[in-house]
């Protein structure tokens, strides 16, 4: 899976930082693999792909369409997978979503309940806009529910070398926070897209005292070279000289051969820790033209920047990434 990038608990975000199985299809899709001491780039046609959007990106509903563009053309897509959920591809206490095209019996869509046991459904498009509510099953299926959404229409549009599935979907205070949005799906001749991160959508909370991340842009972009803003707000403000950001690009919140890095906005430097994660490798005083490694990115002083406005600091990183480190990335900023 390509490498997202996360931000705390309190935001979230994405930002792909590799060319690895990520482009549409009909494009050219790159794997790499390490001969000896040299990575090669191995080229194949890309014939199925996912993204999908959130309008609008945060709130406590939203209309989410799930995209699946297949090269061989639209009427072979047979499945298609949408999870909303916190950092990790987990079903239990999620929004998990499938959806089965056709007019078969099996056709419809379902919803997994809280424990990640079981799917309810085929609940067919037809039902809609007023279905029952999929957050409660229907006979015979088991007991349990969903607690963290509901289904309130579903459209399903082929036509082309894309299908389009449009979601309404409601959200319970419990399931607060900022999470993101995964994608898979599978045709009728057996070509599956690998899960990928496809963005991030925010259901509001308490409202938070301290620290807390509260943007980035880009959302998605691929690449070996890119840069991030993320933008984090204080309500105690940015006076305390112990104030520290931080940014870390990579599989799991595990700062080992990762990108992390380290903002101290009182002395305008940023750090990046060594591959083991457990000490300083080397740092940036801002603004700059000097730049800092370790085996997994590089950050470059040039396009990289800070800045403070009342209580919002905003924080632009310029990282160029090596190809060892092909893959999607999490990214999470956060302040201590």
């Amino acid at each position: 899976m390509a490498k997202p990038i996360y931000v705390t608990s309190t935001a979230l975000a994405l930002f792909v930082v590799s060319g690895l199985s990520t482009a549409a299809f009909g494009q050219s899709c790159k794997e790499y693999m390490r001969l000896g001491g040299r990575v090669v780039a191995i080229e194949n046609q890309c014939a199925l792909s996912v993204s999908a959007s959130a309008n609008p990106t945060s709130g406590t509903s939203s209309t989410f369409t799930v995209s699946v563009a297949d090269y061989n053309g639209s009427q072979n897509v047979a499945q298609a997978f949408f999870l909303i959920n916190y950092l990790y591809l987990n079903g239990a206490n999620s929004c998990y979503l499938s959806y089965i095209p056709g007019t078969a019996s099996n056709s419809g869509l379902y919803l997994l309940n809280d424990p990640g046991n079981q799917w309810h459904g085929p609940y067919p498009s037809a039902q809609y806009p007023s279905p029952q509510s999929l957050s409660q099953p229907a006979p015979p299926y088991d007991s349990y529910g969903n607690s963290q959404c509901t289904i309130t229409s579903v459209n399903y549009s082929p036509g082309g070398n894309i299908a389009n599935l449009t979601l309404g979907v409601n959200f319970s205070s419990s399931f607060a926070g900022t999470k993101v949005l995964f994608g898979t799906a599978a045709d009728t001749l057996g070509q599956t897209w690998p899960w990928q991160a496809v963005g991030f959508f925010s259901v509001p909370g308490p409202s938070v005292s301290g620290p807390s991340v509260t943007g980035m842009s880009p959302v998605t972009t691929f690449g070996w070279t890119g840069s991030v803003t993320t933008t984090f707000y204080d309500t105690n403000g940015w006076s305390n000289d112990g104030n520290v950001v931080d940014v870390l690009v990579n599989n799991s919140l595990n700062g080992s051969q990762a990108c992390y890095l380290a903002l101290s906005p009182s002395i305008n430097t940023i750090y990046l820790l060594n591959d083991a994660g457990t000490a300083i490798g080397g740092s940036i005083t801002l603004p700059t033209s000097a730049t800092t490694s370790n085996s997994q990115c590089t950050v470059n002083g040039v396009g990289t920047s800070f800045s403070i406005s009342g209580n919002t600091l905003t924080l632009t990183v310029n990282l160029s990434f090596s190809p060892p480190f092909g893959g999607d990335s999490d990214l999470l900023p956060r302040r201590i």
